[in-house]
């Protein structure tokens, strides 16, 4: 109880202290040399609604705030003036956190993020683009960055680009068509590809071969344009073949445009697509395809339909599969960042993160003058491997081995092998493995990629605000909970004689519920658990022998399939098992995706508890009445020390702008 109490004013301390602070003279109360202003509570009080979900801004929810925000900062004060937030065990608290926190929000915000936003960008337009790829199965990959360089070259000197692709591509889907693959947008190509043809003007040529695993490429960009994302069309297809399952593509054409004449004169096409069209599934829906993006349909009706405006009718498409009409019923022009964020996450972290990721750290290395130290990996290579990560480390023979040899150096520092071994344990999550030539390099691996992260995070407060933001409402988190450990937690004493007095006076709050002990025979199949009885009497066994030995339930606190003083309303079988006389069978019935038969062996009614059946709950109880009085108790303190002036005539003009 006293920790659920300690993590519920955690709570409530980072919703009051998250917000920025504005400067104003408009004072709404004050204390020692403190002023809160209008402005400044306004902010706390939007902060603690949307964090809370509060809707109310009547005068009472104001005043109750404003009260306990003044209590807030009163408490932040009581902290300074002890000097709390100066100490070294508060400095080291910090520390830790930075280092907990900061290393995972940089990779978030300042390279998952930034790709995101990155990819989003890119992808408010498509780019239509032609390759020749040079294969390297059949030749080297440098032979193969030569005949790229000199095709280049050629086509920079005037060659034709589409005969060149006819000649060398390795593609056999587009060297038909000059190299055209068609429209591409950001996060539908490999990575390197991608880069090249978004830095490319249209009706050039990237000026150097393109490595990708498939080969190397060429790259030329025949066209940009805004993107659309979606669209949505309804067609009629009549496809080629006849009601005889022969292929009439003469009748096929003189039904489609007997339809198209339909249209013209004025007929309804979702009807027509009812009556006429081959494609059953979108026919009864009167043609609807839904919402779709660039790429999802054949090329001829996905080159048709992007084209046309919302509500136009095109003229006869043709296809692999018929011949179609398209109507365009409605087209998504644009996707804000929000709305495409989870898909853009998916994107990123696929095929871009780990690149990104490798030049981050690749670049810290050389900013850092980074030096890594093999010693560590040499002497575990020779160990038996008997150590584990953990806590037994520290005091095996490995330990004294490792302890005084260095992992790396950053900036000229070294950095000692303890450091590492206390990262593995805390964070990296592989205690109880066996130290080894395997595991070491991921662990090391982990911690020196950590520790170069956060040579850029040391100094973050300083341009990053929202980071700042959160490193300020944790130093203002630990300095109450030094506060309510100095003036609740520690004082905060449990006299069982006080708390029996408790029980006496409340004693009919604390009751037992109707209660049953069972067992249960659970079975995916009623087949399984029908003629119980008969299967009881030819295996010569008794019901709850059976039941724990064929019963189908996964349940480590189930033993032998026993129920043991379930309460009745908690379960279907414990309802059904209340039901029955002690020793009495019960006939099948459903449960938990399956089937069940019960067998009751005693049932316990409700009933008042004891005191030493209460006492835990009792106990609660007391210790949060009295927390409360602690808590009063210094906050009355808080008054006498600094006086605080609150002027609560100001409330009205809290949120009087927007009300105008």
């Amino acid at each position: 109880m006293k920790l659920f109490n300690r993590a519920l004013i955690m709570i409530s301390i980072f919703v009051i202290s998250s917000i920025t602070y504005a400067q104003s003279n408009d004072a709404i109360a004050k204390f020692d040399d403190t002023e809160i202003t209008v402005e400044q509570f306004r902010q706390a009080f939007v902060k603690n609604e949307n964090e809370k979900k509060i809707t109310k801004r009547d005068s009472a929810s104001l005043t109750d705030f404003l009260n306990l925000y003044v209590n807030y900062r009163m408490k932040l004060a009581d902290a300074h003036d002890r000097g709390y937030d100066s100490s070294p065990e508060t400095l080291q608290e910090i520390e830790n956190y930075k280092k907990e926190i900061g290393v995972p929000y940089y990779i978030e915000k300042h390279l998952t993020e930034a790709g995101m936003k990155d990819l989003h960008a890119k992808r408010k337009y498509e780019l239509r683009v032609s390759h020749i790829l040079i294969r390297h199965d059949t030749i080297s990959t440098a032979e193969a960055v030569q005949l790229a360089d000199s095709l280049i070259k050629e086509i920079q000197n005037g060659a034709d680009f589409a005969e060149l692709a006819k000649k060398y591509s390795g593609d056999t889907y587009s060297k038909e068509n000059g190299g055209d693959i068609y429209y591409i947008t950001a996060g539908q190509v490999i990575p390197e590809f991608e880069e090249a043809a978004y830095q490319t003007k249209v009706g050039e040529v990237y000026p150097k071969p393109i490595k990708t695993k498939y080969g190397v490429h060429i790259l030329k960009v025949t066209e940009k344009k805004r993107r659309i994302p979606q669209i949505k069309a309804s067609h009629i297809l009549v496809m080629y073949k006849n009601d005889s399952n022969k292929v009439d593509t003469t009748a096929a054409l003189e039904k489609i445009k007997m339809i198209q004449k339909k249209l013209k004169e004025g007929a309804d096409f979702a009807e027509l697509a009812k009556k006429y069209s081959d494609d059953k599934g979108s026919a009864k829906k009167g043609g609807d395809l839904g919402y779709f993006q660039r790429r999802m349909m054949v090329k001829p009706f996905d080159e048709a339909v992007f084209k046309m405006k919302n509500g136009e009718i095109s003229d006869i498409v043709q296809t692999k599969y018929g011949f179609h009409i398209i109507k365009v019923t409605d087209i998504k022009d644009s996707v804000s960042y929000d709305d495409e964020k989870g898909q853009l996450r998916r994107m990123y972290e696929k095929s871009r993160f780990q690149k990104d990721y490798s030049n981050l750290i690749e670049g810290l290395k050389a900013k850092t003058n980074f030096v890594p130290y093999d010693t560590l990996q040499k002497v575990i290579e020779k160990d038996s491997g008997k150590t584990v990560f953990g806590e037994e480390y520290w005091n095996s023979a490995l330990h004294k081995q490792l302890k005084d040899l260095p992992v790396c150096s950053i900036n000229g520092k070294k950095i000692y092998s303890d450091s590492l071994f206390k990262f593995v344990q805390d964070k990296v999550g592989i205690s109880g493995y066996a130290i080894n030539k395997n595991t070491f390099p991921k662990a090391y691996k982990k911690f020196t990629e950590s520790l170069l992260i956060y040579d850029k995070v040391k100094d973050l407060e300083k341009t990053d605000p929202e980071f700042a933001q959160l490193m300020k409402d944790y130093r203002n988190g630990i300095l109450i909970f030094k506060l309510q450990d100095a003036e609740v937690w520690n004082k905060l004493k449990i006299d069982s004689v006080k708390v029996k007095q408790l029980w006496e006076e409340t004693k009919a709050d604390y009751n037992f519920p109707d209660r049953v002990s069972f067992y249960e025979l659970y079975a995916y199949k009623k087949a399984d658990v029908e003629n119980v009885k008969d299967s009881l009497k030819a295996k010569g066994m008794k019901f709850p022998e059976y039941a724990a030995k064929f019963t189908k339930r996964k349940n480590k606190k189930i033993k032998n399939a026993f129920y043991d003083t379930a309460e009745v309303d908690e379960t279907v079988m414990g309802k059904e098992a209340w039901k029955l006389e002690p020793g009495r069978l019960s006939e099948p019935f459903k449960a938990s995706n399956g089937w069940v038969v019960v067998m009751t062996t005693e049932k316990f009614p409700s009933r008042q508890k004891t005191f030493e059946e209460a006492k835990p709950e009792a106990t609660s109880v007391y210790q949060e009445m009295e927390s409360k009085r602690l808590e009063k108790a210094y906050e009355e303190s808080l008054r006498e020390k600094y006086h605080p002036e609150i002027y609560y005539e100001k409330i009205g003009d809290v949120f009087a702008n927007e009300q105008k």
